[in-house]
């Protein structure tokens, strides 16, 4: 649609125009965004699924939690393909056709889908599967025949490139099936790692199973994450299990395990160079990834370049460029993609436009609206100054150095908005806070006898007083800025407490969500507590929100059972939203009768006070929210936290968020009516 202003001169023109140009580079805001949620980062997250293009190794694929993603750069930049398959969907496995590499197929939590465009197209191929469940994928390298391996239903085999399906179990006495490898040179034997039954062998293309197990021993063992066969000498097989390393030399007839440093750790990947098989890697979790120079014998850790707190995370997949095989990919938990171009001496990060994280906690600074916070599971926090636009770690001083990298989560995130301003964030080591806006962080966790804070609120009159909800110690008062906490749960029989609320004008009184203990009332400030759960159909509360302008009002949003409100402080709950888990809610500052709900749906909003809703979830890949933030000084802004694919922002109201646009263009400066 093209605009023409009768009369009106170039130059108002060019101011429109410029206006318009510098108003989209400041806020990453265009016209088509408006009532439409756009995908913002931050970068990284889970990598369920990596795959490389035999053919052309510069291209790979990467599945997540809600997005397929493709890099065409050797994973200098990536691009989500097609979205409709893939929303709300996760990739657990790839593969791609060895002869035509266009031909790929993904294994997902809907089921199995194909492209024959390299990506940019794609069909679900489900027609026979009784499970959709998608774990493991592979490919005959001769002829068209697809294996998939299931969650509950074994193994499917399809012979028309996954046109149709049909069960191909006969002796597997294990029906989850996270693992499948076929033998290169003999593609009528399939090796099948299960989850609890060890490892089954197929000499007839998937017709009957036989275990394989000799030299397995405990239970550990036979839970199989990875299998890979040498391309060279398809006898020579490599497992990783719950329970170590193993090797055979014979295809499974006997394993034994690989000692040393590498005995009883869990091997989740495992990938053999295929120009000099004898070079093998394995990831572990928890101890990063191993190299073998020997076809296994000797092993060297490799994880220069990785946090050494990152190599306690997960490896879900590597892979290997097959021209150029000094060069690995390894697809992690949490921190996205690593890439090392000299067989894993040095590791570096390649995750630009990778937008998976698991987004636990969102904040916005009052004092710089244009600043979110972002608190994620087992990856920290990060900090956009730029509404989204650019993002950056702003880790310095979390407790980086733990062993255990659930430690990083932040579940909790709050702001004080009086002057000094501080944000503070309870994580899975204690109460940290910033005062110079998340650049640096301190610890605050003096007499807090559980560190594991899944909750804070401050007080909106005396900001120096904070709450904050443990997972085993319920609830626990700092009066002096969190530099001292002490318990304060007489009357709380259940001390997980997720979520706390106090009331906006009247700080004396508290609300306190449990885990299957439902809501705690103090009017005390905490001093005492009080069972209110009537009409509380779901005990396990999530989310507490006191309506602003009649805070007799309070919702109370639960995991299984929707959301609950109660307008006489507690004392009686009826329905307000059924069916859903609703995870955070947030009142609209300039319309309280307008709220907004996260969901494992999606995002619902009311602008009735609750009583009725409607989904608001257009453009949102991923509908499993945790957390939402509002902007205080602009509330037609709204941000969403997803578990897998981010942060989302949305602008509600276009014509307020551009009023100079407006303006502008309809104002009394226009000397002419506007033609279309």
């Amino acid at each position: 649609m093209r605009i023409r202003v009768n009369g009106s001169r170039p130059r108002q023109k060019c101011a429109v125009v410029v206006a318009a140009l510098i108003a989209v580079c400041l806020t990453g805001f265009t016209a088509g965004q408006c009532q439409r949620w756009v995908q913002l980062g931050p970068d990284g997250g889970d990598i369920h699924s990596l795959a490389i293009d035999p053919v052309t190794p510069s291209t790979l694929y990467a599945g997540t939690a809600g997005a397929l993603y493709r890099s065409t750069d050797s994973g200098a930049n990536w691009i989500p393909v097609e979205e409709g398959p893939f929303a709300n969907n996760t990739v657990y496995s790839l593969a791609i056709d060895p002869v035509t590499p266009s031909i790929l197929y993904a294994g997902t939590w809907g089921g199995v889908y194909r492209s024959t465009d390299g990506g940019d197209h794609w069909t679900v191929i489900n027609t026979g599967l009784d499970d959709r469940r998608a774990f493991s994928l592979a490919i005959d390298p001769l002829t068209p025949i697809l294996y998939v391996g299931t969650a509950s239903s074994g193994v499917y085999r399809s012979t028309d490139r996954g046109d149709h399906w049909t069960a191909a179990n006969v002796g597997l006495t294990d029906d989850e099936i996270p693992s499948l490898a076929i033998d290169p040179q003999d593609p009528a034997i399939i090796y099948a790692g299960t989850h609890r039954g060890g490892v089954f062998r197929s000499t007839d293309r998937g017709g009957h199973w036989t275990p394989v197990n000799s030299g397995l021993i405990d239970e550990f063992d036979l839970s199989v994450y990875s299998l890979a066969i040498d391309p060279a000498a398809p006898s020579n097989l490599y497992l990783g299990t719950n329970g170590g390393l193993f090797r055979s030399t014979d295809r499974g007839d006997h394993w034994t395990a690989v000692e040393g440093s590498l005995k009883d750790l869990s091997f989740t990947a495992v990938a053999i160079d295929r120009q000099t098989p004898a070079t093998v890697y394995a990831a572990t979790r928890g101890r990063g990834v191993y190299r073998s120079p020997d076809g296994g014998v000797s092993w060297t850790p490799i994880n220069a370049g990785i946090p050494h707190y990152l190599t306690f995370r997960l490896v879900y997949s590597m892979v290997i460029d097959p021209v150029t095989p000094s060069t690995l990919y390894a697809g992690t938990r949490e921190s996205g993609v690593f890439k090392s171009t000299d067989m894993g001496g040095q590791w570096i990060p390649v995750n630009t436009g990778l937008k998976a994280q698991n987004v636990r906690s969102l904040a916005l600074d009052p004092t710089q609206p244009s600043t979110v916070y972002v608190g994620t599971e087992r990856d920290a926090l990060f900090r956009t100054s730029d509404r989204g636009l650019n993002w950056m770690s702003a880790n310095t001083g979390f407790g980086v150095s733990m062993a255990d990298p659930s430690l990083l989560s932040v579940f909790a995130l709050a702001t004080e908005g009086a002057a000094p301003f501080r944000v503070y964030a309870g994580t899975q080591d204690g109460v940290y806070f910033s005062t110079n806006h998340g650049t640096n962080w301190i610890t605050s966790h003096t007499g807090l006898t559980d560190r594991r804070v899944l909750s804070l609120v401050i007080d909106p009159v005396t900001p120096t007083t904070l709450y904050a909800g443990t997972v085993q110690a319920g609830v626990f008062r700092s009066t002096d800025q969190g530099a001292n906490w002490t318990p304060i749960n007489n009357g709380v029989t259940n001390l997980e407490v997720r979520s706390l609320a106090i009331d906006p004008l009247n700080p004396t009184s508290l609300f306190a969500g449990t885990n299957d203990g439902g809501v705690f009332r103090s009017t005390d400030q905490g001093a005492n507590w009080t069972p209110v759960n009537n009409g509380l159909t779901d005990l396990d509360v999530w989310v507490l929100v006191f309506d602003p302008v009649t805070p007799s009002t309070v919702y109370a949003g639960t995991w299984g059972d929707g959301l609950f409100r109660s307008t006489d402080q507690g004392a009686n709950w009826t329905s307000a939203l059924k069916g859903l888990s609703v995870r955070a809610l947030v009142f609209d500052p300039s319309t309280p009768s307008t709220l907004y709900a996260a969901t494992h749906q999606g995002v619902y909003r009311s602008v009735d006070g609750g009583n009725n809703w409607s989904p608001l979830n257009t453009g949102l890949t991923n509908l499993n929210t945790y957390s939402l933030a509002i902007d205080p000084v602009d509330p037609s802004t709204l941000y969403a936290g997803t578990y897998g694919a981010g942060v989302f922002r949305m602008e509600l109201d276009c014509a307020s968020r551009f009023p100079q646009f407006r303006r502008r263009l309809r104002g009394p400066r226009s000397p002419g009516p506007v033609h279309r």
